[in-house]
C-alpha cells in the first residue's frame, strides 16, 4: 500500500531534479506524531514504536524506550540547508540552457495518513546535471525541453514513520507510478531515489517584477544579469541559466557517427545499397528479400530533418548552442508565395491584402481604341495600335477584372510586400522566417 511520497506530480516537477520534491501541503509539525521520540529515559507504552535520539529506532520495554541500533558508527544526520535567493526580476526573453543546479532542497514533504509531512532531507547524490532548456519569445509564447535525470537523499527513520503509522517500512514511502523507491540503510534511515521523465512541449508564459510563470511549470523566483538567468522554483530548487543562441541544421544521415545516427528525426542504423531501388529499404528485412540488394548494418542511412527543433539542440549532430550572437543568413521565401495567413503575417515586410495576380502581358494583343483607360504599362495610339506589356500586379480591381486581360485574376485575399532580407532580422525573429537561419559567427 502506497501512503507516501507525494504523488501530485505535474509537468511543472518535471524542470526539477526529482518529480518527488513537490509541496503537497501547508503544515509544518515540529515534532512526529502517534508515536515517541525519546532517549532511555523517556517512558512509552508497551508495544509503541518508539525512536531514540537522533531518529534511531528503539523498542519499548517496560515502558522505557531502549536503543537498539548502534549509533557510535552513524554519521550525524546533517539535513539541507535551503539557499538564499535575490529575485531581482529583469528581462527574461531569450534562450536559456542551465549550466548548474542547486537541489538542496531543507524539507522532503510526504503524504502522511492524515496530512502532508516536511521531513528533513538530506542530499546524498545529484547525476547528472539536467538538460534544462528554456526559450522566451516576445508575446508570452515558449519552448521547454528536459531530459531525465535523478537525485538521491535521505530522510530519518522517525519521519518516515508518519507516512506508514507507527511501522518504520521505508519501502512505503515507494511509489512505481512516479517512480520513487526508498530502502532502509543501517542507520535507521531512508535512502530514497527519485527520476524525472524526459518532458518536451510549448509553453506560455507571464512575468511580474520578480516572479516568473510557465504554464504547467509552475512560478519561479527569477533574477536577470546580463546573460545569466537565475531561477527557483517552489520546492527551493534553484537553476543557474546561460543565455544561449540556437544555430545550425542537423548533419547529414550518411556523415554521422552510429552513436548519434538515431538522434533526432529521419536517421536510422543500416544501408541498403546494391541494384537501383535499394536504397529506400529502411530494414535488413525488407533490404535482404529484394534481389541486388545488401544490407550495411555498420552505415547511417534516412534523410535528417531539414530544420532543428527545440529539444534538438545539443543533441542532435549539427543542432548546436552558442554563447556568441549568430548571424542570419539565406533569402526569405517571396510574399507572394506564402500559402497561408499565419506563414504571411509572421514574415516581416509581407501582410495580407488583396491584389491582381499574373504575369507579364504584351499590349499589343488588345484593342483599347474605344477606351478611355488604359491599364498601366501600355501605350496606344489613336487607331488603336498598342504598345508595351502590362503587369498583372500592377492593374487596379476594375482594370484586373476587365475582360481583355484574360490571364489577370483578382485577388480579395493574398500575401503582398516584399520580405526583409534575412541579414536585416533579428535573432529571434530569424529562426523563425523561412528561408533563413542562424549561422554561427566567425567572430
Amino acid at each position: 500500500m502506497n501512503r507516501g511520497i507525494c504523488t501530485r506530480l505535474s509537468v511543472g516537477l518535471v524542470v526539477g531534479v526529482v518529480g518527488f520534491l513537490c509541496g503537497c501541503g501547508e503544515s509544518s509539525p515540529s515534532s512526529p506524531n502517534g508515536f515517541v521520540v525519546a532517549d532511555d529515559t523517556t517512558t512509552c507504552i508497551e508495544g509503541q514504536s518508539c525512536y531514540c535520539a537522533g531518529g534511531l529506532a528503539g523498542t519499548c520495554a517496560s515502558g522505557t524506550c531502549r536503543c537498539t541500533t548502534d549509533t557510535s558508527n552513524c554519521p550525524a544526520f546533517a539535513a539541507n540547508v535551503a539557499p538564499t535567493f535575490d529575485a531581482c526580476g529583469g528581462e527574461p526573453f531569450g534562450t536559456w540552457k542551465a549550466t548548474a543546479v542547486d537541489a538542496s532542497v531543507p524539507k522532503l514533504w510526504v503524504n502522511g495518513l492524515l496530512d502532508s509531512v516536511p521531513c528533513p532531507f538530506a542530499t546524498s547524490e545529484a547525476s547528472p546535471l539536467p538538460s534544462f532548456q528554456l526559450r522566451l519569445a516576445d508575446g508570452g509564447t515558449g519552448d521547454v525541453y528536459t531530459d531525465g535525470t535523478k537525485l538521491t537523499g535521505d530522510i530519518q527513520m522517525w519521519c518516515a514513520a508518519q507516512v506508514a503509522g507507527n511501522s518504520a517500512a521505508c519501502g512505503d514511502l515507494s511509489d512505481s507510478a512516479t517512480g520513487f523507491y526508498c530502502k532502509s540503510t543501517d542507520c535507521d534511515r531512508c535512502r530514497c531515489t527519485g527520476r524525472t521523465p524526459a518532458s518536451s512541449e510549448s509553453i506560455k508564459w507571464t512575468r511580474t517584477s520578480t516572479q516568473l510563470s510557465l504554464s504547467t511549470l509552475g512560478t519561479f523566483d527569477y533574477c536577470v544579469q546580463g546573460d545569466t538567468m537565475r531561477l527557483q522554483n517552489s520546492q527551493g530548487i534553484q537553476f543557474v541559466m546561460q543565455r544561449v543562441y540556437t544555430v545550425g541544421i542537423p548533419v547529414a544521415c550518411s556523415d554521422r557517427s552510429l552513436e548519434t545516427c538515431t538522434t533526432g528525426t529521419g536517421c536510422h542504423l543500416g544501408v541498403c545499397g546494391g541494384a537501383t531501388g535499394c536504397e529506400t529499404a529502411t530494414s535488413e528485412s525488407r533490404c535482404t528479400n529484394q534481389i541486388g540488394c545488401t544490407w550495411k548494418a555498420s552505415a547511417c542511412g534516412g534523410t535528417a530533418g531539414s530544420s532543428c527543433e527545440f529539444e534538438d539542440y545539443a543533441r542532435v549532430p549539427g543542432c548546436t548552442f552558442t554563447m556568441t550572437k549568430p548571424n542570419c543568413v539565406g533569402t526569405p521565401i517571396a510574399c507572394t508565395a506564402k500559402t497561408s495567413e499565419v506563414e504571411c503575417t509572421s514574415t516581416p515586410g509581407c501582410s495580407v491584402g488583396s491584389s491582381c495576380s499574373g504575369g507579364a502581358i504584351s499590349c499589343t494583343v488588345f484593342d483599347f481604341s474605344y477606351s478611355s483607360v488604359l491599364p498601366a504599362g501600355c501605350t496606344c495610339t489613336a487607331g488603336g495600335r498598342c504598345s508595351g506589356s502590362l503587369l498583372c500586379d500592377s492593374q487596379t480591381e476594375s482594370m484586373c477584372k476587365n475582360p481583355n486581360l484574360l490571364d489577370c485574376k483578382w485577388l480579395s485575399q493574398t500575401c503582398l510586400g516584399i520580405a526583409t532580407p534575412c541579414r536585416q532580422l533579428s535573432v529571434d525573429v530569424c529562426a523563425r522566417v523561412p528561408g533563413c537561419s542562424l549561422q554561427k559567427s566567425s567572430g
